[in-house]
């Protein structure tokens, strides 16, 4: 008898050991789940939007390109969606980091932490983890690419376009950016995007509006971009750069031949 209460008392003792324990755990979950919470309201960085930095640049340097072509500098900010704020704050952020490593070709380093990456792509993805805030992150021109048939002018403007097959990818994986799929059924909603786009800009000039239209805006259409990408004209420069270079491996190979035949005659 003594020892079954024994046994009770001690079978009471460890129940209550146990739902102490229980609360213990119950408060300091509690308690990690609520900093946890305040750390992320209070998180500024580690955004990844998937914005496509390279389409982005295509749409802001091809109406700086348009703006040049109509003579329109003197458009206020005010009347030109395209060149409002709002519009341009996102990729300006950018516009450092291609200044910082215009004359990269095997690493690229973040103008800010001068950490080093064997991608461009891989800077991007890194800034906007580590660098970009919440409150900067704002309008991703590359949202608009299929409303200028922007995939035309990779070329053009001298921008590389990565692969997407796996086995062409030498740095693991590249960051997964947005890369939509042109729609025949949405080809109307391009063409007025294309025309919002620049709403305001040549003011009351129709012809400028309809020359923008016509050869921009009304030849937009979904089908295979490679076959016909654009690529600004060579210049006088760049015609003698090439025979130079052309001149120079001559006379590098006729060198190398006279120093084989000196060895082995």
């Amino acid at each position: 008898m003594i020892k079954y209460k024994f046994f009770k008392i001690l079978v009471f003792i460890l129940n209550v050991i146990d739902i102490t324990k229980e609360i213990e755990m119950i408060e300091k979950y509690a308690s990690i789940n609520l900093n946890q919470s305040r750390e992320t309201e209070n998180k500024t960085y580690l955004i990844n939007d998937y914005c496509n930095i390279a389409q982005s640049q295509i749409v802001i340097q091809f109406f700086e390109n348009l703006f040049e072509y109509f003579n329109s500098s003197e458009i206020q900010k005010g009347q030109c969606l395209i060149l409002d704020d709002i519009f341009n704050n996102y990729y300006s952020q950018f516009v450092k980091i291609f200044e910082f490593n215009k004359d990269s070709f095997i690493y690229f380093t973040c103008p800010l932490c001068h950490k080093d990456f064997k991608a461009n792509s891989l800077l991007n993805l890194h800034y906007k983890l580590f660098h970009m805030k919440l409150d900067e992150s704002l309008i991703c021109p590359g949202d608009f690419c299929l409303s200028i048939n922007c995939n035309k002018y990779y070329d053009y403007f001298n921008i590389k376009k990565y692969s997407k097959d796996p086995g062409d990818v030498k740095f693991n994986r590249q960051p997964i950016e947005k890369d939509e799929k042109c729609s025949d059924d949405l080809i109307f909603l391009y063409k007025r995007n294309c025309m919002k786009l620049i709403e305001g800009c040549f003011g009351n000039d129709k012809d400028k509006y309809f020359k923008y239209y016509k050869y921009l805006c009304k030849e937009i259409k979904c089908k295979n971009f490679g076959d016909e990408q654009i690529t600004q004209e060579s210049d006088v420069g760049d015609i003698f750069r090439y025979i130079l270079m052309y001149v120079f491996g001559m006379l590098c190979f006729i060198y190398l031949l006279i120093l084989w035949l000196n060895k082995f005659t």
